[in-house]
């Protein structure tokens, strides 16, 4: 399979930090993140009853998996990192996100756009 240009969707499943789903738009080639291009994310989050405004917060996410949620958080929310672009990008694929503390993400949709 060549490149294709991806949207994931990933659900949160444990972990100390808040229940966030994410989405990443990637470049993906043979099951991998393409290295050397920084990509574009968006993290939703909702309460722990599901109610209430969904918050969205988009972010830039480099090759070496740093996210970067932009000039308008403290730098002690601003940065997070993952380890997601190491990882096969196939469904049900677990990966994390260390904001203070692991949370384990999981691949749940992979859509082409």
């Amino acid at each position: 399979m060549g490149r294709r240009f991806v949207r994931l969707k990933c659900e949160f499943v444990r972990g100390p930090g808040k229940a966030y789903t994410y989405a990443f738009d990637f470049i993906v080639e043979d099951e991998k993140v393409v290295q050397g291009w920084d990509y574009v994310g968006f993290g939703k989050f909702r309460d722990a009853e599901n109610r209430g405004a969904i918050e969205v917060y988009p972010f830039i996410i480099d090759e070496d998996g740093d996210m970067d949620f932009g000039s308008g958080f403290d730098e002690a929310v601003r940065y997070l990192s993952s380890n997601i672009m190491t990882k096969n990008i196939i469904l049900s694929e677990t990966f994390t996100v260390n904001d203070g503390g692991e949370n384990i993400y999981m691949i749940k949709e992979i859509n082409n756009i």
